[in-house]
Formats: C-alpha cells, sequence, structure tokens
C-alpha cells in the first residue's frame, strides 16, 4: 500500500512539474509575439501584461498570474508613473478573480494594493504624467458580492465549523467584503457611475424593514447594531435619500409638505429573513440577522416645519437625548439644500453636535459626521 501511494505522489509531482513547464513555455510564447509585433525591442508594455495576466486569470491560473504581475509590473510605477493604470488594471482582474475562488484572504491583499495605488493616481492625474480612463468598480464589487454571500452561507450552513478562509467578524474579518472595496474606491477620484452605485446598493442593502416610529428614548429599538441617522430642516430630502440609498421607492415616506415626518423612523437593513413577521405580529423568527445588518433612522426635520411650538421643542430635547445617549450610533448624514446653503438652524445642529460628541476624557466619540448636499439638479435653469 505505502508503494502504490509513494509510486502516485511521484506521479502527481511529474505531472505537476510538467504542467508548470508547459506554462512557461506558453508564457515565453507570448512574450515572444508580444516582442515580434512590437519590432522585437524586448520585453512587454504594461498594457500587454495586463492581457497576459487577463487571459491566464480566464484560464483559471490566477496564482500564476500573480506572479507575472509582480515580475512585470510590481514597482515599475516608481520610475514611470504612467505603469499605474496598468498596474491598477491587473490589480483589479486579480482581486475579482481571488473573490471569485473564494480566496479572500488574497483578494483582502490585493485590495490593500489597489488603495496604496489611489493617492499615486491621483497625483499622476493633478501632474499630467499619465492618462487615467477610471475603473470597472462595479465588476470588483459584484465579485466581492458574490464571495461574501458565499462567506455568509458557509458559516450559517455550519456555524461550529467555520475554515479559517472564511475570517469571520468575530475573529477580526470585516462584516462584508464589499466594504474592503468600497474603502478602496474612495482612494480615487469618483467616477459618478450609475452602475457602480447600484452594485454597491446591491451589494449592501439585500433586505430592509420598517421597525418603528418612535417618539422618546424609551421608544427606541434595541442598540443590538450600528445606526446611521439622517438629519436636516424639514423638506430637505432626507426620506428620498433613505429610499435611493435602499432602492426602495416607498420605505420612508416622501412629500412636499415640510414636516411630514414627524417620529424617529426606524429601519432594520439585512435582519434576518422574516423579521417582518417577527415585528408586525410577534412571531417567533427563527435565525439570525447578517453580520452587516444596521439600523437607518429618518429624523423630524428641523427649522420650518409646521408643527407645534412644544412639539417642535420636544423633538429638540429628544434629538439631544438621542446623540447623546445612542451609543451604537456610527455615522450622521446631515443634509443641506444645496440651493440655500449653511442657515443658522444648521449651523446650530452642527455645534450641538460637535458638543454631544465630545467624550468626558476630551477625546471624541466613534461618530462620523457627512455633510449631503440636496437638490442640485434643481439648480439646473433653462
Amino acid at each position: 500500500g505505502g508503494g502504490s501511494e509513494g509510486g502516485e505522489k511521484s506521479y502527481k509531482d511529474r505531472m505537476f512539474t510538467d504542467v508548470v513547464g508547459m506554462l512557461n513555455d506558453m508564457l515565453d510564447l507570448r512574450r515572444s509575439k508580444i516582442d515580434l509585433s512590437r519590432g522585437g525591442d524586448g520585453g512587454t508594455t504594461g498594457e500587454e501584461t495586463v492581457m497576459i495576466v487577463k487571459a491566464m486569470c480566464r484560464s483559471g491560473l490566477v496564482s500564476l498570474a500573480g506572479v507575472i504581475h509582480e515580475i512585470e509590473l510590481e514597482g515599475k510605477d516608481e520610475h514611470d508613473p504612467s505603469y499605474l493604470p496598468s498596474i491598477f488594471q491587473s490589480l483589479l482582474t486579480l482581486t475579482c478573480s481571488h473573490y471569485d475562488s473564494d480566496s479572500y484572504a488574497c483578494a483582502s491583499k490585493t485590495v490593500v494594493k489597489i488603495s496604496e495605488l489611489g493617492p499615486k493616481v491621483r497625483r499622476m492625474i493633478s501632474e499630467g504624467t499619465g492618462t487615467w480612463k477610471g475603473a470597472e468598480w462595479s465588476k470588483v464589487v459584484q465579485s466581492a458580492s458574490r464571495c461574501e454571500s458565499r462567506r455568509r452561507g458557509i458559516v450559517k450552513s455550519s456555524p461550529s465549523v467555520v475554515p479559517p478562509s472564511v475570517v469571520p467578524p468575530s475573529i477580526g474579518g470585516p462584516c462584508n467584503v464589499v466594504y474592503e472595496v468600497l474603502n478602496a474606491m474612495t482612494t480615487y477620484p469618483s467616477d459618478n457611475s450609475d452602475k457602480t452605485y447600484e452594485a454597491v446598493a446591491n451589494a449592501l442593502v439585500r433586505r430592509v424593514n420598517f421597525v418603528t416610529g418612535a417618539v422618546d428614548m424609551k421608544g427606541l429599538p434595541k442598540p443590538d447594531r450600528g445606526e446611521v441617522a439622517f438629519i436636516g430642516r424639514s423638506n430637505v430630502g432626507k426620506s428620498s435619500l433613505v429610499n435611493m440609498i435602499t432602492q426602495r421607492r416607498t420605505l420612508a415616506y416622501t412629500s412636499k409638505r415640510p414636516g411630514k415626518t414627524q417620529q424617529f423612523n426606524y429601519f432594520a437593513v439585512n435582519d434576518k429573513v422574516d423579521v417582518e413577521r417577527e415585528i408586525r405580529y410577534g412571531d417567533e423568527v427563527e435565525g439570525e440577522m447578517d453580520w452587516d445588518s444596521f439600523y437607518i433612522c429618518d429624523l423630524p426635520g428641523f427649522g420650518y416645519a409646521k408643527v407645534p411650538n412644544k412639539q417642535r421643542l420636544e423633538w429638540g430635547e429628544f434629538m439631544t437625548d438621542y446623540f447623546k445617549g445612542r451609543r451604537n450610533l456610527r455615522v450622521v448624514f446631515h443634509l443641506i439644500d444645496s440651493r440655500h446653503g449653511l442657515v443658522d438652524e444648521d449651523a446650530r445642529i452642527m455645534e450641538s453636535c460637535a458638543r454631544t460628541f465630545e467624550s468626558s476624557d476630551g477625546g471624541r466619540r466613534d461618530v462620523s459626521y457627512v455633510v449631503v448636499l440636496t437638490k442640485a439638479d434643481k439648480n439646473v435653469k433653462g
């Protein structure tokens, strides 16, 4: 039996060596053809190397494609910034292939390299030392989304035996690998692509349910996940933005009449399947929310809402208590009408939030404050 196993292993080793040799011959042949087509001046251009990397990835030779990338492209931008687009395209191809083959750890490493290229690409564009044609972010987002779906499926099917390659959040992995791609995207110039936005929205918002409308702190849902809040003057477009982000046209009620939102409206994103039955009817629904589940809170508008002064004061007190006491709050999106800019009420809210988010030890709570300009399309004349 041992001899048979040894013979089989020896046979596999020889086969592996023959395959590697064949691949190297194919690569040498490909290089020779490129060299001849370019007049025999030696070497390959960045674009040609990208073609080789793409061909290898399509053939399933992702590891070898990674080696070619390192040999032919890695570090070339240090002496010639015009190589940056080719390095980027090669890394993007490798990342998609790693995600599609569920090689999450490898994909994570190439995404880090893509992030490191971002500032260099911005500098190249500003200095005019190379040409940037944009990026097909939607493809890598979709590959990451498919990988994340399989990653969640593995854990749900056998939660007690999770392969290390999955790297769940419990041992330091991301709640969703798509967020790693988003972090990389922020280092590059925005392409304002509807296709990319749709891919991101589909990847990050898979299910969304209305949870409750709270009028005081006691009515808020359990702070068992991250939370984002949308604030702004009445009729600035908060509900419309919530609908756009979640790609649900009627999730948050919109109205041309200011002050229509009169409670803290909560929506659960990526909660457990069929959670709506639990919310509406009190049924016990099995399962757990996804790793990347979070709350969206749509707050009442401040400013010129046509509501009694007493109610307006109560909203103000509730908002202050909310910002102070909601410890799971991660991001506050402050919407401002771009036609009018910052008004006194906006400035007052900003100052209030700045004071509220200061911690007792002089530091700051881990809350991001993001200003969103709305209704820019209504500035168009004609």
